[in-house]
């Protein structure tokens, strides 16, 4: 997947503040997720990791600059440039990537959550990576090495507030109960983008978005058959994804 994103983004890898950018953004995800691995021990990482960096995979840390620097991207292309109304939709797009990709990366075994959820996946896992996400995302407004140590902080301040306050005592919903929810969230979503989307994306933009796409679904189709629910679950995902993409 970083091979198709580095080919991708060949012409804007030459750029030095692209590339700061980048480093930035795995530096905070590096950061975030092993300081989160150490201090709470909410989820753990399995085999198919080989390189690690302390607990965290190498290739997981670069892998967050691609999904959140995509992200706004298509962000900054719904928002018309406007880079204040794009850091919620940023984090608005990665919490959809969470939800899909999170379940998938479960049934795949490339790790495994301790709390429960549904899919196996904790409603703070699934919100934590949108947090991360605006949080860098506004952090890079000011200036790469504020990211850095800004957006570790304001995500490990959300986990802890939104656990305690909230998601600690929310019981997780059966995985056919999820999948029911998401086709209707899906099928409003899509009506909502039927009628309304105010701004085209560029073809560059969602082709980086669709070869993560296609890693994914390919990962989900490669191992042990999904059982029907994460299936329907997945597939909810598709409609609203093929309306952003469609020609204005």
């Amino acid at each position: 997947m970083l091979a198709l994103f580095a080919w991708t983004w060949r012409t804007r890898l030459r750029d030095v503040a692209f590339r700061r950018e980048f480093g930035a953004v795995a530096l905070a995800a590096w950061l975030t997720e092993d300081s989160c691995l150490r201090l709470y021990g909410f989820y753990e990482y399995h085999a198919p990791w080989t390189l690690f960096l302390d607990q965290v995979p190498l290739v997981v840390a670069l892998t967050w600059p691609v999904v959140i620097l995509s992200a706004r991207d298509v962000a900054l292309a719904l928002a018309g440039g406007n880079v204040v109304k794009s850091l919620a939709r940023t984090g608005a797009i990665v919490l959809a990537d969470a939800a899909l990709l999170q379940p998938i990366a479960v049934h795949a075994g490339l790790w495994r959550w301790t709390a429960e959820g549904a899919f196996g996946v904790p409603l703070i896992g699934i919100f934590g990576w949108s947090v991360f996400a605006w949080a860098v995302s506004l952090a890079l407004v000011k200036g790469p090495s504020l990211a850095c140590w800004l957006a570790p902080l304001l995500t490990h301040a959300f986990l802890v507030v939104a656990w305690w306050g909230a998601l600690r005592w929310i019981p997780p919903p059966p995985d056919a109960g999820a999948a029911i929810s998401a086709a209707v969230v899906a099928a409003f979503t899509t009506f909502v983008l039927l009628r309304d989307r105010p701004h085209a994306i560029p073809a560059s933009v969602l082709l980086a978005r669709f070869s993560a796409a296609c890693f994914f679904g390919a990962l989900l189709a490669s191992g042990a058959p999904p059982a029907l629910p994460l299936a329907a679950w997945s597939a909810a995902f598709v409609p609203p994804w093929l309306v952003l993409a469609r020609p204005r």
